[in-house]
């Protein structure tokens, strides 16, 4: 009966997307492509931010749109979107080697808001615990085009069973750093989140995530000196949660 239903589960993992579009975790792309599933997407529980990835040519170029495309802007933390998912960001595959221990991988991509990017990830299918890193950078596009160079990492722990196969249980976080492009010291975005995911049916899972920005957001005006703090900060810390889905899955099993 357990061996069923670990079988059951194991063939409902599936892609994740980042609420700007590439898979990934939460803010951060990873370095593979649309990993379980061809076809996934994600919505906020307030039902604000949505999104729909899909692969093309042979596994090599992933697709995305998103109506969500930064976090942060020039009022302070504050999710910044558009009316619907038109917002598109891509994810390039540039190498992927798999073993029966390790898989890492290699992309290149682009979103709005975090701009141009590259992303390796190592990810280990050890039996009871496999985790994931993520390490890569980005150039800031919004606010300041091409001015900011963002810092980022990504992790994920997937519990498994005495012969490696993944339970639907996840323990997933992000972070990302971005000095400012106007006064040296200063921060354009940094933060730092913690997460989990259950698989709840053959093609949905559910997210909790805790995101804390703990720098203070500042108003620079160049030149002058000027510091002036934003209206919108997020140093305590905010939870919300997401829907993934896979519409592989729907269609009878993650390819």
């Amino acid at each position: 009966m357990i061996r069923l239903l670990i079988a059951v589960f194991v063939t409902s993992i599936f892609a994740r997307n980042t609420l700007n579009g590439p898979s990934g975790y939460f803010w951060v792309p990873n370095g593979f492509i649309g990993q379980d599933g061809k076809n996934s997407g994600s919505i906020t529980g307030d039902g604000k931010s949505w999104n729909f990835g899909t692969v093309f040519w042979k596994d090599r170029l992933e697709v995305s749109i998103s109506n969500y495309y930064a976090q942060k802007d020039n009022d302070g933390y504050k999710a910044k979107r558009v009316g619907l998912p038109v917002i598109p960001a891509l994810k390039l595959k540039i190498s992927e080697e798999e073993s029966s221990l390790l898989n890492w991988g290699t992309a290149l991509g682009a979103t709005l808001g975090y701009g141009p990017f590259f992303a390796a990830t190592a990810k280990a299918n050890w039996p009871f615990l496999q985790p994931e890193l993520t390490s890569g950078i980005s150039l800031g596009v919004f606010p300041n085009f091409l001015n900011t160079i963002y810092g980022f990492a990504g992790w994920k722990i997937t519990l498994a069973d005495s012969e490696a196969n993944p339970l639907p249980v996840h323990i997933l976080g992000d972070a990302m750093y971005a000095s400012s492009s106007k006064v040296l010291g200063e921060v354009e975005e940094a933060f730092y989140s913690l997460g989990f995911e259950i698989t709840l049916a053959h093609h949905l899972g559910f997210q909790g995530i805790w995101r804390q920005d703990p720098k203070t957001y500042l108003d620079i005006v160049e030149d002058r000196e000027v510091f002036t703090v934003l209206p919108n900060q997020n140093k305590v810390g905010e939870f919300q949660f997401r829907f993934v889905y896979n519409f592989d899955a729907l269609k009878g099993g993650a390819k």
